[in-house]
């Protein structure tokens, strides 16, 4: 068994109404019995992606 995450993409709108890309293309692929961590600064998209 294993997660796979392909080509996920996610964009919000700010106050003005542009739109921001979050995500971009994101690729992942977690195999049984490994263990990861989504690690970066506040703001970069770890919880999105979740």
């Amino acid at each position: 068994m294993k997660l796979v995450i392909e080509n996920i993409n996610k964009e919000f709108k700010n106050a003005q109404g542009k739109t921001l890309p979050v995500l971009q293309d994101i690729n992942l692929t977690i195999n049984k019995e490994e263990f990861v961590a989504l690690v970066g600064p506040s703001g970069c998209g770890k919880s999105t992606l979740l």
